[in-house]
């Protein structure tokens, strides 16, 4: 089959909210993408993916047809990640960055703790709240999320460090840790972060708050005490604690299990060393959401290792979230791409969110598991009495996460050798 693609020029003045993105699933190579508007089909059999703007936006400028010939699958591809993914980035208030964020997976905004506002009595007691500029920015977030039908997937976590904001900034160091005072004004501050949940109308299941990011063995018995002290106030708060790459012996992280919903651990470190191999087992008992996330900004870190391969990893040991710093820095003008000096997943162009060839790679990485999650949707709802192909299915499920994302994340061959295979278990499955 022929597909025509009409290309606009990149630099004409055309509105971006204006094209819708088609994915298409093309078997030997990568993902192609395309803005198209409306889509054709000739009496040939030729399909057009046509680019058309607005009106009022009359295009001068050059148009491209590029012919390409490859197969349609007869599947579809969910268009929620496999596995949601959390960047530590936010939105910041911005309908382009929260779209661009959608397109691309990243299904968990980042709300940022600065934006809880909150002064107290030398009692404890609160003084003052001023919570309404995130609280607007949360209910933007859900109406965008609602235009693109992504509302659903939608899920809001509140970062960095709430306990280290509250106690540093919020309440200016002046209550002594242990203190009634001190106790009595993070019930109130966690209290706060409950009422902000509900008065924004977001589920239980998809609001998370972190506790603290990345700390110290030195900070465990505060810790300890401060996530005791929340999850008595409410018990149903998700808080997260994100565990960094030093050590921190595994029994003091076991005294958090019973106040932590979420836990978001450093690398592959944790999952392959066998001393957190009781605290994994532990957590997957109780059924919290793990998760895993990694820190690099350089810009020389090799695409296939770090960005391509990472959501196999997080295939390979079943986790709940798929995590990374960071998506974007900064949303204004003179945050622009040609003075980024380190290498976030997306960069400023003159005011407005651009991709990396890193959140290119990541897109790659997150599209082949969509592959590896409709197989598993297909044999699980498969009419085949072929035992064989069911037992080959399994096998290759179980085993080619770790294989892809783990032991060969050096082979650019494996991740398009998995989709193939997948593509062709698929297809079988549904004859």
């Amino acid at each position: 089959m022929t597909f025509l693609i009409s290309v606009f020029d990149p630099d004409s003045p055309v509105e971006p909210d204006f094209f819708r993105r088609k994915e298409i699933a093309v078997p030997g190579f990568e993902t192609l993408f395309f803005r198209a508007a409306l889509v054709e089909r000739g009496d040939d059999d030729t399909i057009f993916l046509r680019a058309i703007q607005q009106i009022r936006n009359a295009y001068q400028g050059g148009m491209l047809s590029l012919p390409f010939e490859f197969e349609v699958l007869p599947f579809e591809l969910s268009e929620a990640p496999a596995i949601p993914q959390f960047y530590f980035g936010s939105a910041y208030n911005n309908r382009k960055t929260f779209r661009m964020m959608q397109e691309y997976g990243i299904s968990v905004p980042l709300i940022n703790t600065w934006g809880v506002n909150v002064k107290f009595n030398p009692d404890g007691s609160v003084k003052e709240r001023n919570t309404a500029r995130l609280e607007q920015e949360i209910m933007n977030l859900k109406q965008w999320a609602k235009e693109s039908g992504t509302e659903k997937d939608l899920k809001i976590g509140i970062a960095y460090g709430a306990y280290i904001l509250f106690r540093d900034i919020q309440a200016k160091k002046q209550f002594r840790y242990g203190t009634p005072e001190w106790e009595k004004a993070w019930r109130e501050y966690v209290l706060i972060l409950e009422d902000i949940r509900k008065k924004c109308g977001i589920a239980n299941e998809d609001y998370f708050v972190e506790i603290q990011d990345e700390p110290h063995a030195r900070d465990m018995e505060e810790l300890i005490l401060a996530s005791k002290i929340a999850h008595e106030t409410v018990p149903t708060l998700n808080l997260m604690v994100t565990l960094a790459s030093w050590e921190i012996p595994p029994a003091e992280l076991r005294k958090l299990v019973p106040y932590l919903s979420h836990w978001c651990f450093w690398s592959t470190k944790y999952f392959t060393g066998k001393e957190y191999a009781p605290l994994l087992k532990e957590l997957r008992e109780k059924g919290k959401n793990i998760s895993f996330y990694t820190c690099e900004v350089t810009m020389r870190l090799d695409l296939q290792k770090y960005y391509l391969t990472h959501p196999w990893r997080a295939l390979a040991y079943g986790l709940d979230m798929c995590n990374l710093y960071q998506f974007l820095t900064h949303l204004y003008p003179t945050a622009d791409w040609k003075i980024a000096s380190y290498g976030n997943t997306a960069l400023m162009a003159s005011g407005n969110p651009v991709s990396t060839i890193r959140l290119e790679n990541l897109r790659i990485g997150n599209t082949d598991i969509k592959y590896m999650a409709k197989l598993a949707e297909v044999l699980k709802n498969s009419k085949t009495k072929d035992a064989g192909l069911r037992a080959e299915a399994e096998k290759f499920l179980k085993e080619t996460p770790k294989l892809v994302g783990v032991d060969m994340a050096h082979d650019p061959a494996q991740h398009v050798q998995a989709r193939e295979k997948a593509i062709d278990l698929i297809l079988q499955l549904m004859k």
